[in-house]
């Protein structure tokens, strides 16, 4: 996931570089291109979506390691914490 939100951000990230102003002298309609702020606004939004969805699937799998650590360290607080002190969900 983490290598699939960095070639979209990149990716995504290389139109905003390579966009021209189509008023300049120096754009060429053959070989240049030029973004307006839709498209601009639309890949903000998928680079923000990518990197959002890694942000919360890395919490949650982050939570899940946590999760099992206490549980084989410190059984007593696990039952505490996750189970709300009921040794028979254990």
């Amino acid at each position: 996931m983490s290598l699939v939100t960095q070639i979209v951000t990149i990716y995504c990230g290389l139109f905003f570089v390579s966009s021209k102003n189509p008023n300049s002298a120096s754009f060429n309609e053959n070989t240049d291109f030029y973004l307006d702020e839709d498209k601009k606004m639309a890949f903000v939004i998928l680079i923000a979506v990518c990197n959002f969805a890694f942000i919360v699937l890395w919490f949650h799998k982050y939570i899940e390691v946590m999760r099992g650590l206490i549980k084989e360290k410190y059984p007593k607080l696990y039952v505490y914490l996750f189970l709300c002190g009921r040794d028979d969900k254990m």
